[in-house]
């Protein structure tokens, strides 16, 4: 029992670790060219070559390093009337944790780092413990795998709040899974106050539910658990107006969070047009015809036979996350690093993991992933995440 322990801890460490070494040297050779984006609101700085440091906080990250060093805002910042982007619309949670870290002396870009790479860590064991299970670990390895080399894995170790994102999604499906609604409380909770993605989630904890009631016969809950997990159906997308509730309050302004992000919609994308919107009001034949059969595509990979080797409410999620980023997202290069967290669609073959299956054949799988995930993420650093261009201002 502590040898599968113990090998349940280390194989999905060693995954996450050998893709952090994969992303750090294609990080460690895109600096030289990057240019630093010094403060928020102001056009980037040419700099003699950007530091590792400088390169990962770009884009969010001098914001949320702003957080950490002054908080938010007790009022909107506004000109000619309108509310100028600002720092309410980052969640609290990630720039808390690092502005704990930063009290012993350490500086943002290393906080950060140490709160991304042990978030990332943490969930790379919790959905080995989601899919091995069910599906061997084999398959559970190589999802993992997909995951962490994915185009925009970068962020998994980046000043974004993917790392902690997927820790709290992994754990809220896991504590479902093994019916711990007590903690999935406190999880959702926090979620809540990391990023605006519970809505989806309050999809699989409600069907969770739903299937819960249906099997009472066969599979007897108690009150405690019935009350709690009631409990959790309600606050998971109650939930959703937390932090919107708290900018309220904070700034005596009800629509503080609205006009916040009004104000970046504005700023990244003219048209304001989500996938969606685009599609059906747009006129943008190809695009519709493209995401249809995206969302076809993913449907069949999520709920073939071969799919239920994957925990009922992870495909639920992913699913639903999806939707609620081609309703909800804008039309930006961002979308990519928003369906990591998607999590199993990208590694499409459950079966892999089955009995039989010869070596040289996981391991020409495990080589292709990398090879082509590494290229991919070439391509996403030197496309879009690392600037070269003078003057580009810091959305």
């Amino acid at each position: 029992m502590k040898s599968r322990s113990r090998r349940d801890l280390f194989l999905p460490l060693a995954v996450f670790l050998w893709t952090r070494l994969i992303t750090t040297a294609l990080l460690v050779r895109a600096s030289p060219e990057a240019i630093a984006l010094v403060e928020p609101g102001r056009p980037a700085v040419k700099v003699a070559g950007a530091s590792y440091a400088q390169t990962i906080m770009n884009w969010d990250g001098r914001w949320y390093e702003l957080i950490a060093r002054q908080g938010y805002p007790s009022q909107l910042p506004a000109h000619a009337g309108h509310v100028d982007q600002n720092a309410w619309a980052f969640y609290p949670l990630f720039p808390s944790l690092s502005h704990v870290l930063m009290t012993t002396g350490v500086s943002f870009p290393v906080a950060a780092s140490v709160v991304n790479l042990l978030a990332g860590a943490v969930a790379s064991v919790l959905i080995y413990r989601l899919l091995a299970p069910r599906s061997g670990s084999v398959a559970a390895l190589m999802v993992l795998l997909v995951l962490n080399v994915f185009p925009s894995a970068a962020a998994f170790q980046s000043t974004y709040t993917e790392s902690l994102a997927l820790l709290l999604v992994a754990a809220s499906l896991l504590c479902m899974v093994k019916r711990r609604y007590a903690i999935l409380l406190v999880v959702v909770t926090c979620l809540a106050l990391t990023r605006p993605i519970v809505l989806p989630l309050s999809v699989v904890v409600a069907i969770h539910f739903w299937l819960r009631h249906r099997r009472r016969f066969e599979d007897p809950w108690v009150g405690r658990q019935r009350i709690l997990l009631l409990a959790a159906v309600l606050w998971t997308p109650i939930s959703f107006g937390l932090w919107p509730a708290v900018a309220a309050i904070a700034t005596g302004r009800v629509d503080a969070y609205l006009a916040t992000q009004r104000a970046w919609s504005a700023a990244i994308t003219s048209s304001g047009a989500t996938w969606i919107s685009r599609v059906t009001t747009g006129g943008n034949h190809a695009l519709a015809v493209l995401l249809i059969l995206f969302i076809m595509a993913m449907a069949i990979l999520l709920f073939r036979p071969a799919a239920r080797r994957w925990p009922l409410e992870l495909r639920v999620w992913a699913a639903a996350y999806l939707l609620y980023i081609l309703c909800t997202g804008l039309v930006t290069p961002s979308v990519i690093r928003y369906l990591m967290l998607c999590v199993v669609p990208w590694w499409p073959f459950p079966e892999i993991g089955r009995p039989g299956v010869p070596r040289w054949f996981v391991g020409l799988c495990v080589a292709t992933v990398s090879i082509a995930g590494a290229t991919l993420q070439w391509l996403w650093l030197t496309h879009y995440f690392v600037v070269t261009t003078p003057h580009v201002r810091i959305p």
